[in-house]
């Protein structure tokens, strides 16, 4: 059973708080009011209150936006997460989760074959970053199509021509994050070195 509806704000009042953006302390202003009302609050704990409903709704607002510009896969947070199936030890799960590392400024790899549990604790450190009020960029590369099939060639390989080198990409998955007020680091792309007998082209 509920009680009477608050009334809502003066026309007045509530104009102002609309032109001020102040959408959540305008939602929470009729409760807010009327139990201040009632138990007779101070004007100063009034304001706080009203101050504080604002605050938390714009930090819950920013959080979804952040989670909807990292475009994650899944979704994959540290409640569905199992620890005692990790290979990774407890104490270092645990480490990680403080995320201090990240303000250290300091790199994580995970690494492994496909289908050890790789995306989920990065993608569930990047939601945990994100509650701490991280920002997060999600990048995901992929391997390169296999090549098509046709006959095999016959007798020795061709040699390499001057200035070449064959390189080979693997599919891998890299979350970043930053303090708030910095957008994170774009993934750098490094070129492949040429073999020590390679002559460069003219």
């Amino acid at each position: 059973m509920t009680g009477p509806a608050a009334p809502p704000l003066p026309a007045e009042l509530g104009a102002l708080v609309r032109r001020m953006r102040l959408p959540y302390l305008r939602k929470a202003a009729p409760d807010v009011l009327a139990v201040a009302r009632a138990q007779r609050w101070e004007p100063a704990e009034v304001l706080r209150v009203l101050l504080a409903e604002e605050v938390t709704g714009r930090d819950a607002a920013t959080r979804r936006m952040r989670r909807k510009t990292a475009a994650f896969p899944s979704g994959k947070t540290f409640s569905s997460w199992r620890p005692d199936e990790s290979s990774v030890p407890e104490a270092t799960q645990n480490a990680l989760g403080t995320l201090e590392w990240t303000g250290r400024a300091e790199n994580l790899v995970i690494a492994g074959p496909s289908g050890t549990g790789k995306s989920h604790p990065v993608e569930a450190l990047a939601h945990a970053a994100i509650d701490k009020d991280l920002r997060v960029a999600w990048f995901t590369s992929k391997p390169s199509p296999p090549p098509s099939a046709g006959p095999r060639p016959t007798g020795p390989p061709p040699a390499p021509s001057p200035g070449s080198a064959a390189a080979t990409s693997s599919s891998s998955t890299t979350s970043a994050c930053s303090p708030p007020g910095k957008t994170p680091p774009k993934p750098s792309t490094a070129s492949p070195t040429p073999p020590a007998n390679a002559v460069p082209s003219p």
